[in-house]
């Protein structure tokens, strides 16, 4: 039977497709028939010695799969299966797995420890690993001479660092620490490279334990040590190591930053080095460490976080080093990473710390470069003038680009299509981030613009960010005339003729240009409002033409509903400007966008809804005719729900539908309801993915009222999951994500009680509000420091709602001492409406 089981292995690794299939559903039958005898034929594969090396390794990833998934669900349920084997079984499997760290070969080796640490992560947590721990492990490491063994062990722990909570290894953090730190020195590559990446994912765990400053230096030197290192991996390795210690023990550098810097610039100063790389990015990681300190204490005075202020005081002898580095030429792909482009956002990381101050810094370097006859030095003192546009003020700024600018403009005109590219890079930024720098030199800005339109796809591309900021930066919609007002018609087919060439086709021109587009019709002012609408009837006709297209390939498939897409934005963008005035093209303008919704292969129908709704929104009750062929694309909408974005904007429609259309929708709320209780159900998504799904029912149950009912035990079966979601208390992201299903719970539970007390039938959920209140009861758990004034207003108002439906009597389903400490909180706050909701809940507990 296991000589026929490494055939099947072997087959679902044939290139043969028919072959392969049939060997996958083998293994999957098996999966389903017999997932316990399955993971001793997959343990036994990968520990014979005898069995081909493609099999063994496959068996091992097929086991690994029975343990884990990407999905947190799915994930959990293949845990608590795994818990639910015999422990005598588990026991066996996790010995043939230790014995394969011994095997000859690295792969094997490497996949057992690989398994092995997965079943860890599910058992260490759970208190069926053992009373030891890892500490078995750590002792063989220091007294196996195998070296194979060693590194096999060290992998082992690697993985298991990644992943493991602190809490679950706390006890056994100091003395893998001790282990780990002696085979860091290990003159064994292999055994060294292994303890190297097993102390990067230890770093983060140590915080709490490694506090004692001679250890933390002797780590350090450690490190220093090792980026000295003649293999150039290994020292790669423990660059990466320290970029990782010095962002988590930024407290401790004092001591060590100035010997940290005479090491690392020899690596900045020598671009040909692999480390030159590192060395720049670990400045960049002190520059995000900085600069989240500076935030953090920005919000609270009296924070006692530690701030060196390392990047101002080595910005002044870093920055001209990495100004070397984007002189350099390098024989790479334009694309891939090299020291120029590192240097460009570490300088742009430091002016994002120290401001303003950055501008003296550079001021020399630029102006000397700017004019020199060296196209690469011109070059450099582009873009280190672009990388420092973010962060500093206008104010100090705008006189340094209003000398700049008659530069950069004849540099862009006159030279070859490298300095234009990068001059229309930085000029973009300047329109992005110092807009009124540039209003005194808005003509011949304009017109350079206009022929930069013209020049390469990259030139084209960034001219067309220039536009989009230069409407962001200088539009305003609400008032009557604007600085781009007398350029908007022409900058509007430019644009067009941009997203036309030839080239659009083969980069991002064409977007770009539409997106450009929209900007300047969302931000453009009241005179420009006519040239708008002039702008609608050429977008409809225009998608009729692209509607009407035969396409015979994918590929003419993706361009058709990419400008489909483009037009539909442009369209809902000019809807939004001109309001109601739409009404007078808007039949010709929704048989447009539905004709991109009877194309059932397009990709557009997102964009295509989304028009449509701004049209609704903006014609109200004339838009009612319309709705009953709505529906049905939103409903189709609804159910692909591999193309989330569409199925979620769908029921957010849908939703809006009920609320503002009952009577032109209610007969399909039953079609509805069902295929929304069914992607609640559906396994393969996170709850959170389903938040706006189950936030439709609330504005369905007030509109159809007493209908409802059928599907109260269904809703209300969710919300309960919502209720008994297990996360941490003090993680804010999970917080975040449980606030957020909760929210929409509220307005679930206020959209039942409203509908049913409407038509006095509140007594038919009444046997629901215990369920309701224990999800306030469970928001009152949650920390003060983590609370959200949103979700403490929901959960009064709730009461209130509770309370005013089904009279004084119903406070008894609360728990008297959990409301009071959610009054309390709600108290606490500087929310003046919170506050008074919370008083009128306290008068009646």
């Amino acid at each position: 039977m296991q000589e026929e089981f490494t055939q099947i292995l072997l087959n679902a690794q044939n290139i043969n497709l028919q072959i392969r299939q049939e060997a996958e559903q083998k293994i999957q039958n098996a999966r389903d028939s017999n997932p316990v005898l399955l993971t001793e034929m997959l343990v036994k594969e990968l520990n014979d010695e005898e069995k081909p090396i493609k099999s063994r390794h496959l068996a091992g990833i097929v086991l690994k799969n029975m343990l884990i998934s990407k999905n947190k669900r799915q994930r959990e349920i293949l845990a608590n299966e795994w818990i639910s084997y015999d422990e005598n079984h588990r026991t066996n499997i996790k010995t043939l797995l230790y014995k394969s760290f011994n095997s000859e070969s690295h792969i094997i080796r490497n996949t057992a420890a690989m398994v092995l640490s997965e079943i860890a992560l599910i058992e260490i947590p759970k208190n069926c690993w053992g009373t030891s721990g890892i500490s078995d492990m750590l002792n063989n490491i220091e007294k196996t001479t195998n070296p194979d063994l060693k590194e096999t062990l060290l992998t082992f722990l690697s993985y298991i660092f990644e992943d493991i909570p602190f809490e679950n290894i706390e006890s056994q953090i100091s003395d893998s620490l001790r282990i780990i730190c002696q085979e860091l020195e290990n003159q064994n590559e292999s055994i060294k490279k292994s303890a190297i990446k097993a102390f990067i994912h230890l770093i983060s765990l140590s915080e709490k334990k490694l506090t004692n400053i001679d250890d933390i230096n002797f780590i350090i030197n450690l490190i220093l040590q090792g980026i000295q290192d003649q293999n150039i991996e290994i020292a790669s390795l423990f660059y990466e190591s320290l970029i990782k210690f010095a962002t988590v023990f930024y407290q401790y550098l004092s001591d060590s930053i100035q010997k940290i810097f005479n090491i690392l610039i020899s690596s900045i100063t020598n671009p040909d080095s692999q480390l030159c790389i590192k060395a720049i990015e670990f400045w960049t990681s002190i520059c995000e460490k900085e600069l989240e300190i500076q935030t953090k204490l920005s919000t609270n005075s009296e924070s006692k976080l530690v701030y060196h202020n390392f990047i101002s005081q080595v910005a002044s002898h870093l920055i001209p080093y990495l100004f070397e580095n984007l002189q350099n030429e390098y024989e790479l792909d334009e694309n891939e990473w090299d020291p120029s482009k590192a240097s460009v956002v570490c300088i742009s990381s430091i002016t994002s710390v120290i401001g303003d101050s950055v501008i003296s810094i550079v001021s020399s370097l630029i102006e000397t470069n700017l004019t020199s006859s060296s196209q690469k030095q011109q070059e450099s003192a582009i873009i280190c003038f672009g990388s420092i546009l973010e962060n500093t003020s206008t104010t100090k700024m705008k006189p340094v680009i209003e000398q700049g600018i008659p530069i950069f403009l004849e540099l862009f005109n006159k030279s070859n299509q490298q300095i234009s590219k990068w001059t229309s890079w930085t000029i973009s930024r300047i329109c992005q981030f110092h807009p009124e720098s540039i209003i005194n030199q808005i003509n011949a800005m304009i017109e350079t613009f206009f022929n930069g339109l013209t020049m390469g796809a990259e030139i084209a591309i960034n001219i067309c960010w220039c536009f989009h900021y230069l409407a962001l930066g200088l539009g305003d919609p609400e008032k009557e005339t604007g600085i781009l007002s007398n350029y908007f018609q022409n900058i509007i087919e430019n644009l067009f003729l941009a997203s036309d060439r030839d080239d659009s086709d083969e980069t991002n021109l064409r977007v770009v240009s539409y997106e450009s587009i929209i900007m300047n019709v969302l931000k453009a002012p009241q005179d420009c409002l006519i040239v708008i609408s002039k702008l609608v009837p050429l977008m409809i006709e225009k998608l009729d033409i692209i509607n009407k297209l035969e396409v015979l390939s994918d590929s003419e498939r993706m361009k058709q509903s990419q400008i489909q897409s483009n037009i539909c934005g442009i369209l809902q963008s000019s809807t939004l400007r001109l309001g109601v005035e739409i009404s007078n093209i808007s039949k010709q303008l929704l048989e447009s966008l539905f004709n991109v919704l009877e194309i059932e292969e397009s990709f557009a129908h997102q964009e295509a809804i989304m028009a449509i709704h701004s049209i609704m929104n903006q014609i109200g009750e004339f838009f009612s005719p319309n709705i009953p062929r709505f529906v049905e694309f939103l409903i189709r909408g609804l159910k692909s729900i591999y193309q989330q974005n569409l199925s979620q904007i769908s029921v957010e429609v849908i939703g809006e539908l009920f609320r503002d259309f009952p009577d032109y929708i209610s007969s399909r709320s039953d079609e509805i309801i069902n295929l929304i209780l069914e992607i609640l159900n559906f396994p393969e998504f996170e709850i959170s993915t389903k938040i706006c799904y189950f936030t439709c029912l609330a504005d369905i149950s007030i509109s159809i009222q007493v209908k409802f009912e059928p599907y109260l035990d269904l809703v209300m079966e969710f919300a309960k999951r919502i209720c008994e979601l297990d996360f941490n208390q003090k993680n804010v992201e999970e917080i975040v994500n449980f606030y957020l299903l909760s929210k929409a719970a509220f307005e679930v539970f206020t959209g039942i009680i409203y509908g049913f007390s409407r038509v006095n039938q509140q007594s038919r959920i009444e046997k629901y509000i215990k369920q309701m209140a224990s999800l306030i009861e469970k928001i009152s758990t949650i920390p003060f420091e983590f609370q959200d004034v949103e979700i403490l207003q929901s959960s009064c108002g709730l009461i209130g709602d509770i309370i005013q439906c089904f009279g004084n009597d119903m406070k008894t389903v609360f728990n008297p001492l959990l409301i009071k400490e959610l009054i309390k909180m709600s108290l606490n706050t500087n929310d003046q409406n919170l506050i008074e909701t919370a008083k009128w809940v306290s008068s009646i507990f």
